[in-house]
């Protein structure tokens, strides 16, 4: 045994040593905290570099998931950043969601547009929103259709309200309704609210009931208000 080891404390749990090695993230993840609890700082960044390379066994931005969801948003970012410039587009995303969450939409923009065209329908969807909201509406369609293709429900809705907003009514009703089937909640209150629009009181109803009972609050006050309004034509034809 070298001189090294034999100065280095001895850590519990042997076995997750045995799993980080074979690259299961989140025995690296713990192994890496009781590295950095008994000072072993050096150890345990070494640990975590190798696991957000492209080639490790694991997703590269799941080191940063497992951080932020101890709310160590700062470790994460920090994760997430590395995984990034080493190429992961997943770990673009939640680096860009964070910076532009934060405001700083300059720093976002590089790494929310390296997740779209790395095919990240997340990141695709995310920078079609930065491009929509700098007035880039043909750029935001793009991308809002690559992640709506891609299966991704809140692309779909994105692009919905695009093209609601210039009146292309029936595209946007195909997109609502493939996303609210698929159960997001989203989607069913624009489909409820596209339907009342075109004077299908009884379907967008329905629509809003099903957003409502999924818990989304903007639904539930359109189906108050619709139901408020269909009684008083009610009793306006008395």
């Amino acid at each position: 045994m070298d001189a090294e080891s034999t100065d280095r404390p001895e850590l519990p749990y042997p076995g997750l040593e045995v799993a980080a090695d074979a690259g299961e993230i989140n025995a690296v993840y713990r192994f890496g905290l009781l590295l950095r609890e008994a000072g072993e700082e050096e150890r345990a960044d070494i640990r975590y570099m190798r696991a957000v390379e492209p080639n490790s066994p694991g997703e590269p931005h799941v080191l940063g998931m497992l951080f932020c969801a101890d709310g160590d948003h700062a470790e994460a970012e920090v994760w997430w950043r590395r995984a990034a410039e080493l190429g992961n587009p997943r770990a673009a995303f939640y680096l860009g969601a964070v910076l532009s969450e934060r405001g700083e939409t300059a720093e976002a923009e590089p790494w929310l547009r390296q997740a779209a065209e790395g095919d990240d329908p997340d990141g695709a969807g995310n920078y079609g929103v930065l491009l929509r909201d700098r007035g880039d509406h043909l750029g935001a369609e793009t991308w809002f259709r690559r992640a709506a293709e891609a299966g991704n429900a809140h692309g779909a809705v994105l692009l919905g309200l695009l093209l609601r907003d210039r009146g292309d009514l029936d595209e946007a009703e195909i997109l609502f309704r493939g996303a609210a089937d698929a159960g997001d909640d989203d989607a069913a209150n624009n489909l409820g609210r596209l339907l009342v629009e075109r004077g299908d009181l009884d379907e967008g109803e329905n629509w809003f009931r099903r957003s409502a009972e999924a818990g989304n609050p903007v639904a539930a006050e359109n189906l108050r208000t619709l139901r408020a309004e269909r009684k008083r034509r009610w009793w306006r034809r008395r």
